[in-house]
């Protein structure tokens, strides 16, 4: 039996929980166009910005659908991209300081996330990544130094903007009926 629930979260309450996107989503692919989009729009959205007026504002992520495990991980079903981007925003905001989500079977991607969590700033782990030619990361890569171009501060998103349209399953897949 499954149970879908429509959640309206904040920034930092969507890295309370733990993802995983498994094998068969592909790798990340959002160019500037796109990150350039979800930057404005969180922006857009927050007190000081365009559509903020001085108060909270919703923003509506897009979908975003999960489903929860037994060992409460949720995997990713819908919105890889999307929360991709926004992990490694909230990296670079300061948001977090732990790799919310996993990635089964791509090891490079993990070991991407891990060194972007574990270096000592954001400019070494820049630097590192240019020096690698792993095909897999390359939009990961990229999307660092377009991040880093737009100018938003981590208070203008971290918990003054509801991401809307969260998709949530909770279901019970695992066993047998």
């Amino acid at each position: 039996m499954s149970k879908v629930e429509q959640l309206n979260r904040t920034i930092e309450e969507v890295w309370r929980e733990r993802y995983v996107v498994l094998l068969y989503q592909r790798n990340f692919a959002w160019t500037e166009d796109q990150l350039g989009q979800l930057l404005q729009d969180l922006y857009d959205h927050s007190p000081n910005g365009y559509l903020g007026k001085g108060e909270c504002d919703n923003y509506y992520l897009g979908s975003l659908v999960l489903l929860q495990r037994r060992d409460g991980i949720w995997e990713v079903i819908d919105g890889q991209q999307r929360l991709t981007a926004l992990h490694i925003i909230c990296r670079y905001l300061g948001i977090l300081s732990s790799p919310r989500i996993t990635y089964d079977s791509r090891p490079s991607v993990e070991r991407f996330l891990d060194c972007l969590f574990n270096s000592p700033s954001w400019d070494t782990f820049k630097s590192e990544c240019q020096r690698r030619t792993d095909g897999k990361i390359a939009r990961l890569t990229e999307s660092l130094d377009i991040v880093e171009s737009y100018e938003i501060q981590a208070g203008e998103i971290k918990s003054s903007i509801t991401l809307k349209g969260m998709s949530f399953h909770r279901e019970n897949r695992y066993n047998p009926l």
